[in-house]
């Protein structure tokens, strides 16, 4: 059986070009979420730098933010993913989220003749972003915790007789 050489080049390059539009889109999407989350503190912090003029939310929205990061430090610690899985998941799909809510606007915009001018006549908008926001941090957070291809502890100093006996 004989091989064609041009197909095997030509499916080399055709390899090759998807892995680059694969990082490519990747990076895309990380840029994004790095970038939403850059632009955070500029929409919580609307009028000053002062934690006595924020609302309710935004205060719990910042101390769950808190203490997502110090989890999320601790799973990427215990967790054996590549490094790039753990920088970019959650920035990953905050993108992908913020892709669906512009194509939501989009849609509104289209549809019921939406204008971005009604942004501001909406208090629930901002309390519905802060939850969608948390929804797609802990959805990464469990994507992360189950890709790993290990069974991580809920607990770090939680300890089964598996692992008693190994020591």
């Amino acid at each position: 059986m004989e091989i064609n050489k041009d197909q095997k080049v030509s499916s080399r390059v055709w390899q090759g070009i998807k892995f680059a539009i694969k990082w490519m889109w990747l990076l895309t999407m990380f840029l994004l979420g790095v970038t939403l989350f850059a632009l955070l503190p500029s929409e919580i912090f609307e009028y000053s730098v002062s934690l006595s003029e924020l609302d309710l939310v935004e205060e719990f929205y910042l101390l769950w933010l808190l203490i997502f990061t110090y989890k999320y430090v601790k799973l990427c610690l215990m967790v054996k993913a590549p490094f790039m899985r753990k920088l970019i998941t959650p920035f990953v799909y905050q993108a992908y989220f913020c892709l669906f809510v512009v194509a939501c606007l989009m849609i509104a915009h289209l549809a019921f003749d939406f204008s971005i001018n009604k942004i501001d006549e909406m208090p629930w908008l901002n309390l519905s972003s802060y939850f969608g926001t948390t929804l797609v941090t802990l959805y990464s957070y469990q994507v992360l915790k189950n890709s790993a291809g290990t069974n991580v502890p809920d607990e770090p100093n939680s300890l089964n007789e598996t692992e008693l006996s190994q020591c």
